[in-house]
């Protein structure tokens, strides 16, 4: 997910260049830090669990249920709507897969090989064919700019841009980031 860490980082430089400071972006809670532990957890089991047993299925599950568990509890931080909507966008894809489609047109148009985008050895992403359901949040959107290539998917950029507005957010507000719901 480079695109997610390039909005981070350019929202860290804007904040930080247009008045904001790490000290207000330190003092915004988050809530629900150990179910969101849970989910990565869960989500790099259903990497390693084989395919077809019903394990990676649950596992995915599992992962997204506390992404939407944190997402419901951080409600009132700017871009956290944002982020579980790309988030949901994602986990529909691949629930309706199996993995993420990736596109091999956009891999290719980003200058990605089919080599180098390791679908068979990933067993999370799978090549975009003429079977693959809701393919238009798959994986389609080429990025070719350094220093990483990749292809990404709808739900990708609204994660991107709900972690962009989150920081920026913080930065600038910190502990008043948190309105009441």
């Amino acid at each position: 997910m480079g695109l997610v860490l390039l909005a981070a980082v350019g929202a860290v430089l804007v904040g930080l260049a247009t008045g904001g400071s790490l000290r207000a972006l330190a003092s915004v809670r988050v809530l629900g830090l150990p179910v969101l532990a849970l989910g990565v957890a869960a989500q790099a089991g259903a990497l390693l669990a084989p395919a077809g047993d019903g394990v990676r299925a649950a596992l995915v599950a599992l992962s997204v249920l506390a992404a939407l568990v944190v997402v419901v509890v951080n409600r009132g931080l700017a871009g956290v709507w944002l982020i579980g909507a790309g988030l949901l966008l994602n986990a529909a894809v691949v629930a309706a897969n199996g993995a993420m489609p990736v596109s091999l047109d956009a891999a290719h148009r980003a200058g990605i090989s089919e080599r180098a985008l390791g679908l068979g050895a990933d067993p999370g992403r799978e090549e975009a064919g003429s079977g693959t359901r809701l393919r238009v949040l798959s994986d389609t959107l080429p990025l070719a700019f350094p220093p990483r290539r990749e292809v990404v998917s709808a739900g990708d950029v609204l994660v991107a841009a709900g972690a962009a507005a989150f920081l920026l957010s913080a930065l600038r507000s910190g502990g008043a980031l948190r309105r009441r719901s």
